[in-house]
Order: structure tokens, then sequence, then C-alpha cells
């Protein structure tokens, strides 16, 4: 019992350091991973054993697409872009699970890297546009290059289109994380923050939720939630201001200097709202 227990423990300590294949990739710091070796060194028999097996789960919240303000169709044309669901808290088959509100993605947006199965030494497949949030699913849009720049982007996208390519998968540096205290989730971590490396397609993703769930079409550059979000807010508040530029210029004629001196300023601060915009 001493000897099958002992290769229980060293087989989910190399799981846990390693990962799966098709799972995500966990960049662990030396603190983290005494912190790993001395859990499942003083974990219970039981937790070892049932930890072998991952646990039945719950849904994620359905994916609202609306939010793109780009029409998102269920087939792929030539040189459309797949739109993903990269991370969502679903607990995967290695009973992690991440936070999506813990994603930092500042260092990320400098390389918007999309990799073939977490692969770095090899070029990106593809560019990222930025994160966005559909209820508690991360997702985002993989831009591949124009064909003939990269032979392996020619045929992740090609496959990805087609059908044959599906998953996706994070590889992050982990933040802030616990053991879950789940006993159906023996052994699982709960990633409450992480930072962002990259994001990967792969054939069999650990969180069954990441996943292809749209195209766009390759005629625009991505989307960018966020900012076209951001810019609507824009314009409404340009609206409201416009508004009232016009009601505080509604005299045809300016009766005194001052009037005309206000009409000017009230001018130039709309161009320059104009310009912002």
């Amino acid at each position: 019992m001493v000897d099958n227990l002992d290769f229980f423990r060293k087989d989910a300590l190399r799981k846990r350091v390693n990962g799966i294949a098709g799972g995500n990739r966990v960049l662990w710091t030396d603190k983290d991973l005494l912190k790993i070796y001395d859990h499942i060194a003083s974990a219970r028999p039981e937790e070892i054993i049932r930890a072998a097996q991952p646990t039945e789960v719950k849904l994620s919240q359905p994916v609202n697409l609306s939010s793109l303000g780009v029409e998102v169709r269920s087939d792929a044309g030539l040189e459309d872009h797949p739109v993903c669901i990269i991370t969502t808290p679903r607990s995967d088959l290695t009973n992690d699970s991440v936070h999506g509100a813990g994603v930092d993605s500042t260092d990320f947006a400098k390389f918007c890297a999309v990799l073939d199965a977490h692969d770095s030494s090899k070029p990106p497949v593809a560019v990222s546009s930025r994160l966005w949030m559909s209820g508690d699913n991360t997702l985002a849009i993989a831009k591949f290059p124009k064909p003939g720049v990269s032979a392996n982007s020619d045929q992740i996208g090609a496959a990805t289109r087609a059908g044959l390519l599906r998953g996706t998968s994070v590889g992050f540096v982990p933040l802030k994380w616990s053991f879950s205290k789940d006993p159906a989730r023996p052994l699982g971590v709960d990633f409450h923050a992480i930072k962002l490396l990259e994001w990967s397609l792969c054939g069999i993703p650990c969180n069954q939720d990441c996943r292809v769930v749209g195209w766009v079409s390759g005629a625009t550059s991505s989307p960018d939630a966020s900012k076209m979000a951001d810019l609507r807010r824009g314009a409404r508040a340009l609206a409201v201001r416009a508004r009232g530029i016009s009601d505080s210029i509604s005299d045809p004629v300016p009766a005194t200097r001052e009037q005309r001196l206000a009409e000017a300023r009230n001018l130039r601060r709309a161009a320059d709202l104009a310009g912002r915009s």
C-alpha cells in the first residue's frame, strides 16, 4: 500500500507541475512548486487517489456575442477569423478553475500572441484582439495573417476554418491561487489572479467550454469590443455636450464682444471634442 500511495503521489505531483496534454500552460514559480509539493506530501490517501479522476462540472453562462458590434457567423470563409472563448471559471480536466475577473492582460496586450498548442519555440500563428468579458466567459478573436506569410499559420488557420481545430487554452503565470476546498475537486487549484502570456488553439482543450464560437469577416480588422464600447460612450457624451453648446450659442447674432468670444470658445471646444472622439 505504501508503494502504491507513493506512485499516486508522484503521479499527482507530475500532473500538477507539468500539466496534461491539451491542458493550460502554467508557469509555476519556485515558491509555487514548494507549496504544491508540501500539499501533495501531506494529502490524505483518498485525496490522492480521487485526484486521478476529473469531477463532473457545471457549465458556464451562455455567451453573448452581440456586444462585438459586428456580424458574427457560424460558418467560416477563406479569410475569416475565429471568435473564441479562451477561459471560463468552469472546473477543467485537472480540477482547476480560472477566474476571468482576475486575468491581467497588461503584458499580453504588448504581444497578443496566439500560439499553436502552447509551442512558444515557434512564431505565433495569429494575433489576438484585446480580451472582453461576456458573463463569466473571457473571449478574444484570433486574426490570422495573409496566406504565404507563415506556413504554420496557413495550416492552423485552414484546420480551424474546416472545423478540425476547435479548442483553446491559456498560458499564464499564477499571481494568486489556492488549493480548492471542494471535496469533489481533490488537489484542484482555484486561480484567483493570473498574468496572461498567450492563448493557444488546440485539439482538445482542458476546459471543455474553451472553443471557437463564431467567425468575423477578414475584410475588416479584428474588432476590439472594449474600444468600441468606449467609443460608443464617448459618442453619446459628445452628443450631449454638442446639444449644450448648440443651446448656448442659439442666438444667431451675438450682441456683445463677450458673447462673441464665448461663441468662439464653444466652437473650439466642440472641434477638440470631435477630434478626440
